[in-house]
């Protein structure tokens, strides 16, 4: 997971968060794909984590109003369901902060 401001994928030019699964399998990796996909402000700061049942967590900062977070900057999370190869909803953990 990276974050760029590039036009990337029809992304704009804030910033956004893009990412590679890696196929062990074929030891390839797949196509770049936008992570911040419902975002129309900034997001950044992309933090992943793999837990003990293998499941991928990633949380970041972003400042777009979704689920009445505000445009301050809030975290974000999202984990990756490998058997659907798809992430879930965005879920806001800091919609009570109100700092920019």
């Amino acid at each position: 997971m990276w974050t760029d401001s590039s036009n990337i994928l029809g992304a704009r030019l804030d910033d956004d968060i893009f990412y590679r699964i890696w196929n062990a399998t074929i030891k390839s990796w797949g196509s770049v794909a936008l992570f911040s996909d419902q975002s129309d402000g900034n997001s950044n700061v992309p933090t992943i984590i793999l837990d003990s049942k293998e499941i991928l967590h990633a949380f970041w900062f972003d400042t777009t109003d979704i689920l009445n977070a505000g445009t301050n900057q809030d975290i974000f999370y999202r984990s990756y369901n490998s058997t659907a190869q798809e992430w879930s909803n965005y879920q806001v953990l800091s919609s009570s902060s109100n700092d920019p």
